[in-house]
């Protein structure tokens, strides 16, 4: 009986069986996730993402040479470029979802009032989502605010 030599064929075919069983769990594993990113509503939710980076198009223009001044009330005063039909502001808590407020705005025109004052100064970071309607088309402006 003759002894078993392990020459160069046999390494390759071992090296070709590794790869192989390495793909095939690859692919096993590949199997076991759940891919959360996949969406029954693919294209709707394209369409919503789509509106919101138009309107943040929009409010950049909209909103672009403004400065926030506060007041010695903490009130926010701008002056936009064009009339505005209606303006909604949200300020988001940074830590705590459930301490989001919609802040009150007051508008005439093209001149809006943020009134900060309605909220205690507190030194946090909110962002601030402020929307403002011209016509059928929304300019959103996203900034984070010190108040």
């Amino acid at each position: 009986m003759s002894k078993f030599r392990f020459n160069w064929g046999w390494g390759i075919v071992v090296t070709m069986l590794l790869f192989v069983a390495l793909m095939g769990y690859t692919v096993y594993l590949t199997f076991q996730n759940d891919y959360i990113l996949e969406s029954d509503t693919y294209y709707q939710d394209t369409l919503e993402y789509d509106k919101v980076m138009q309107a943040e198009v929009l409010g950049n223009t909209l909103f672009k040479d403004q400065f926030w001044n506060a007041d010695t009330l903490g009130n926010i005063r701008l002056s936009l470029p064009m009339k505005v039909d209606s303006v909604h502001c949200l300020l988001i808590h940074p830590e705590n979802s459930a301490f989001d407020r919609i802040l009150n705005v007051l508008h005439q025109e093209n001149k809006l009032l943020l009134r900060f004052e309605e909220i205690p100064n507190e030194g946090m970071l909110w962002r601030v989502e402020l929307s403002a309607f011209i016509g059928a088309n929304q300019a959103l402006l996203r900034k984070r605010w010190k108040h």
